[in-house]
């Protein structure tokens, strides 16, 4: 048998490959869970070439994450510099005076707003904390009246949506905000 290489298939699968004529050896796959037999024409064996050298050849191919660590280290090798590059751009401060104090007309605004359901809403537009999970907008805010129902309609769907993402392993990572 002549030389060989292996080349692994979008999938993940390593086959052997002839060097002289490019034949590929399914049956003889160098994984445990060789591919099922078939017709294999040219176009399959030329994709599996081409998506071949496309891995070979991409500039990511042997790309390796930057981990930045804050700490600055005497007399070792630190990323004090870079962390705080990205620093400047990523972690800012929030703008001094962003949530103001609150005036006098809006602290009357605020008391004479009698429900806790008007003043949840107005608490929470005026925070400007929004979900990053889902698009809700203002009118569907503190839409549940004292008893559970639902105010309008209209917004039913966002609703739904919460209470289908609850307790899914997905909507863990996201526990706040769906919850």
């Amino acid at each position: 048998m002549s030389e060989t290489y292996k080349i692994y298939t979008p999938n993940g699968i390593a086959v052997k490959v002839d060097k002289e004529t490019n034949k590929i050896y399914f049956v003889e796959s160098l994984d445990s869970h060789p591919p099922a037999k078939g017709n294999y024409t040219e176009e399959y064996s030329k994709a599996l070439f081409e998506a071949h050298n496309i891995k070979r050849n991409s500039p990511y191919k042997d790309y390796k994450p930057q981990y930045l660590d804050p700490n600055f280290y005497t007399g070792q090798k630190s990323t004090l510099v870079e962390f705080k590059e990205w620093q400047s751009i990523y972690l800012k401060d929030p703008i001094k005076g962003a949530i103001a104090p609150w005036t006098k007309a809006e602290k009357a605004y605020y008391k004479s707003l009698k429900t806790k359901r008007e003043r949840y809403k107005y608490l929470a537009i005026r925070s400007g904390l929004r979900s990053v999970v889902i698009d809700i907008p203002y009118d569907a805010y503190a839409n549940v009246d004292e008893k559970g129902y639902l105010i309008n309609e209209e917004y039913a769907y966002i609703y739904d949506e919460v209470s289908s993402h609850r307790g899914t392993l997905k909507s863990y990572s996201f526990f706040n905000e769906w919850e």
